[in-house]
């Protein structure tokens, strides 16, 4: 099956350049004149939708469709169980926006037409890094839905297109550092680059980051937790991952590497983790001053299978260290190690 990206046959590829319903938002944000097309009800759809291989002649895609008994004739808009709104055109085909959205929820089996549609909407528009991040989700997903398998195999053949194999892939997975889809508990999260999976709540929102000036092999997951019934200062947790030296001890690494600012006060805590993961070593710092704020730290080491693991929680100074100490010792009772295979043979 070739899978096409240009706007010409993006109608078979992705509906994403399909004729919209009015003038669309830029992406400085500016919009146009609002839409004149009368909708109806907005459909709530269990299911997004499903994946159909459409041909015209001797050319082939994959196009995202509504059921044919939840069309109206027009145009609809519609909205599927995680939240995503979008439209849907008079022959059913799924129609995204291709506009970033902060806060969305990760890709799932069940929503992966739309998952799908918006990953190539997104690159059309420009937005290239989230279009891949998206794409890269979907390829995520466990195998054997059939409308999973169809997707996987599109964005294989379109990562093919571009060149996104061997060390190009790996530093796409390096630069993504998190990848994320939907499952029963939360959001399972995989480092390609290190080889583990954790689950976090979905109320979480996942912001990777890579590694920067830390060193080339390492890699920095960036989670923003959600606001306490106090409205304090909310949480955030940077994960760390690195190889582990070989002539260093976990003991010599985290005091080496506790992150600290003039005047901190430094304590060890008694920290039972699970015991897969072997040693592990924590530490309250009190104050961590950081762009004028006065915060607290809750810093955990632990090294497994050659690697070892910084997780540095940071919150407000009237935060009680009971919740978040325990939201982080119930996220490292998700860890696995586990390298999931790729689809894109």
């Amino acid at each position: 099956m070739r899978i096409l990206v240009g706007c010409s046959i993006l109608a078979l590829a992705s509906a994403a350049c399909q004729p919209r319903p009015g003038p669309q938002p830029n992406r400085r944000g500016a919009a146009g004149p609002p839409p004149r097309v009368r909708v109806g009800s907005v459909l709530r759809l269990t299911r997004a939708g499903v994946l159909k291989v459409i041909r015209q002649g001797r050319q082939s895609g994959l196009a995202a469709l509504v059921p044919a008994d939840k069309r109206s004739g027009g145009w609809q808009r519609a909205i599927d169980t995680q939240g995503n709104q979008f439209r849907v055109s008079p022959q059913g085909l799924i129609v995204a926006d291709g506009e970033p959205h902060a806060g969305r929820q990760p890709t799932s089996v069940a929503n992966v037409a739309y998952y799908y549609t918006q990953a190539y909407a997104l690159m059309a528009a420009g937005y290239r890094r989230q279009g891949l991040q998206m794409a890269a989700e979907v390829l995520d997903l466990p195998p054997g839905d059939p409308h999973v398998d169809r997707a996987q195999r599109s964005i294989c053949a379109l990562f093919g297109r571009l060149g996104i194999r061997g060390v190009v892939r790996a530093n796409l997975y390096r630069n993504l550092v998190g990848v994320a889809h939907r499952v029963a508990a939360g959001a399972r999260l995989t480092n390609y680059v290190h080889g583990f999976v954790i689950t976090a709540p979905l109320t979480w929102q996942i912001m990777a980051a890579t590694g920067g000036k830390l060193s080339p092999d390492a890699t920095i997951m960036a989670f923003s937790l959600p606001r306490g019934p106090a409205r304090k200062i909310q949480a955030n947790l940077l994960w760390t991952t690195r190889k582990k030296p070989a002539v260093t001890s976990l003991a010599v690494f985290a005091r080496t590497r506790l992150v600290t600012t003039a005047g901190s006060r430094i304590r060890a805590l008694r920290w039972v983790a699970p015991a897969r993961l072997g040693a592990t070593m924590a530490y309250e710092v009190h104050p961590l001053k950081y762009r004028g704020r006065r915060l607290r730290s809750l810093q955990v080491f632990f090294a497994h299978q050659g690697r070892i693991h910084h997780l540095n929680l940071l919150f407000g100074p009237a935060t009680p260290t009971g919740p978040p100490r325990k939201a982080l010792a119930k996220l490292l009772t998700t860890f696995r190690t586990a390298q999931p295979p790729n689809p894109c043979r």
